[in-house]
């Protein structure tokens, strides 16, 4: 299968679970997961995607997961662990799990980070690269997730109208969520664009706020934004939650605090 991105044309995925659809999809869910030092909500985050959705919905939406982390044998135990609860969404080629990729453009690959938030902003902004590359062919449209999502009920009948609707005019993201990441819709033919732009900045840059600079880039000056949401975070899960763990690692008081600032300044001067 052909990838878009020429920064990505010679990166490699591993199938872990599942096969890509034979028949190009409407929609793509994307989720990307990384190996979490709290644990993970994955399983409940697919379970949800699946739940919320008809089986005549789910004709037209293939949901795809990159797993990513340094620990070989938690792809393994994970992709086990999805194939084991979702044996008959993977049958259907409904669900499609991988691992990506390498090589990596540039300096990518590299693990020095100066900060435990800088390592964290750039795994996830090359998950998301990875993740949108290889969804790029699979369908029309792409909705992205974060791994500790909850669906509301018919969220795909919710946001169909809003594509047939904006199907004729310019668009760049529309957003069903008030989450930072989770609930952006893109259209595929845009990905390819969206994954070099995330590779021209700052390794610090969090994802969304480059997104949203795209859209700028492209001609959409404005938030598209619909209400309700119908995406949500699963339970008491926070982002959050893994700066802190980060920030308890890192010692003392002081050096928590010495940490947030300078990760606080990095982001601010990438924005100067």
């Amino acid at each position: 299968m052909q990838r878009d991105s020429p920064l990505l044309q010679h990166t490699s995925y591993q199938f872990l679970a599942g096969a890509p659809p034979q028949e190009k999809r409407l929609r793509t869910v994307g989720i990307a997961s990384m190996q979490h030092p709290r644990g993970s909500y994955l399983l409940d985050t697919l379970q949800s995607t699946f739940q919320a959705s008809s089986e005549r919905e789910l004709e037209y939406i293939v949901v795809l997961v990159h797993l990513s982390g340094p620990d070989p044998a938690w792809l393994v135990q994970t992709a086990a662990n999805i194939s084991a609860l979702f044996t008959a969404q993977i049958g259907a080629g409904k669900l499609l799990v991988i691992h990506g990729g390498s090589p990596l453009p540039g300096d990518l690959s590299d693990v020095n980070h100066s900060s435990p938030c800088e390592a964290l902003y750039s795994r996830q902004k090359v998950d998301h690269a990875l993740l949108m590359n290889f969804a790029s062919n699979l369908s029309d449209y792409f909705t992205l997730l974060e791994d500790h999502i909850h669906c509301t009920p018919k969220f795909a009948a919710a946001i169909s109208p809003a594509l047939s609707a904006w199907k004729e005019l310019p668009w760049v993201i529309l957003e069903f969520s008030h989450l930072s990441i989770s609930g952006k819709v893109f259209c595929t033919s845009d990905l390819s664009h969206l994954t070099a732009f995330l590779f021209l900045f700052h390794k610090d840059t969090r994802t969304h706020l480059l997104l949203s600079e795209c859209c700028l880039l492209l001609a959409q000056n404005v938030p598209i934004h619909f209400s309700p949401s119908v995406f949500n975070h699963t339970g008491d899960y926070s982002m959050f939650h893994e700066y802190a763990f980060l920030w308890r690692r890192t010692g003392s008081l002081v050096n928590q605090i010495t940490l947030l600032l300078l990760s606080s300044l990095t982001w601010c001067q990438g924005w100067l």
